[in-house]
């Protein structure tokens, strides 16, 4: 009979214990001047994402809670206010709820953005990279990221034609094939948008 007694006794206590466990609120760390609201659905997302690992939860809510206090002070210099301005608000309709993903993709567009204002390749006539400039722009005029991958895409390719010597091909036979190249895709150095698209080397950023 005692040896019954104290076997429910040792169930007994590790259902309590491990109710206790399972019941124990996630530290968050650095909580401040962060809105209730904004706090609880970072914590929801974080249950939903990792509904039995509370070491992930905690680490993804203290993640996302550094990211919202960054993306709430972040003030890159060297960058227009309404581009900036524009670049965020996209940023937070793509990853409403997710604060890392809106600080990693501002910071990433700034970057793009300040690297294409400064984007001054070598051995290429500066109507050409104007043109090439101009192109992405228009391709994508509110995704940096695009528009840079596009630009330094078009001048390699431009500069690739420009030492292009196969061997066994006539002088007079790659000229006219270059020229009907150049005809055919007059703005565009590096293929056909088809074959482009069939690579599909990368995809819109924004």
């Amino acid at each position: 009979m005692e040896g019954n007694e104290e076997f429910m006794k040792r169930v007994i206590v590790s259902i309590l214990l491990s109710v206790l466990l399972f019941h124990i609120p996630i530290v968050v760390l650095s909580a401040e001047n962060i809105p209730a609201d904004i706090l609880s659905q970072i914590q929801e997302n974080a249950k939903e994402q990792y509904p039995d690992d509370y070491e992930m939860q905690q680490y993804v809510i203290n993640n996302q809670i550094e990211a919202y206090q960054e993306v709430q002070t972040y003030s890159p210099e060297n960058i227009p206010g309404d581009v900036f301005t524009q670049i965020m608000t996209k940023a937070k309709e793509k990853y409403s709820t997710d604060y890392e993903m809106q600080l990693y993709t501002m910071k990433n567009q700034v970057e793009a953005y300040q690297d294409v204002q400064t984007y001054t390749p070598q051995n290429i006539p500066q109507e050409v990279l104007s043109h090439i400039t101009a192109r992405a722009k228009e391709t994508y005029p509110t995704d940096y990221e695009m528009q840079l991958y596009t630009m330094k895409s078009q001048v390699e390719a431009y500069q690739n034609i420009q030492t292009y010597s196969p061997q066994n091909v006539p002088a007079h036979v790659l000229t006219k094939i270059k020229a009907k190249a150049e005809e055919k895709y007059p703005a565009d150095y590096e293929m056909p948008p088809n074959k482009r698209n069939k690579r599909n080397k990368r995809t819109p950023t924004f």
